[in-house]
């Protein structure tokens, strides 16, 4: 049986409070991976895990060696809780693509293939609006303080 991609949005707000606008468009995926790094939490199937990855390269098969390529697959985030991997690719875009999709089985199946004794679930992390709107959002309400 093959795992469910599961697609969560999160707001930038909270990752421009933390961090700041200006560091959060200058991050790869506006500062989420940091965030969740911080704050797995906010991904409810997260709650409990580790982070124990940060941008890990999938080997194509268990023979293979790993190094730094730029054309290796590479999962964004990886947490663990007990047995289970949590597989973390972050998107640039509201929605993730067919192609997002895609990359993530493929992450899934070469995860299974060099770590067999595991269950590996996949998430997929969009944010819900670009940090410019964050920030506008931000800014109307009177309540949030921003860096």
């Amino acid at each position: 049986m093959k795992p469910e991609i599961v697609v969560v949005k999160i707001s930038l707000k909270k990752p421009i409070i933390e961090f700041g606008h200006w560091l959060i468009t200058k991050m790869d995926h506006s500062g989420l991976l940091l965030y969740l790094i911080r704050h797995p939490e906010k991904i409810e199937i997260l709650s409990g895990t580790r982070p124990v990855g940060l941008e890990v390269n999938l080997p194509t098969s268990i023979v293979d060696d790993i190094y730094r390529g730029r054309k290796r697959m590479k999962i964004d985030l990886i947490f663990k809780k007990g047995d289970n991997y949590y597989l973390v690719e972050v998107v640039d875009q509201k929605t993730p693509s067919s192609r997002d999709k895609q990359k993530m089985k493929e992450y899934v199946r070469r995860f299974k293939e060099n770590w067999r004794e595991t269950r590996v679930f996949p998430i997929i992390v969009c944010p819900e609006e670009s940090p410019q709107q964050a920030l506008l959002s931000l800014l109307c309400d009177k309540n949030v303080g921003v860096k």
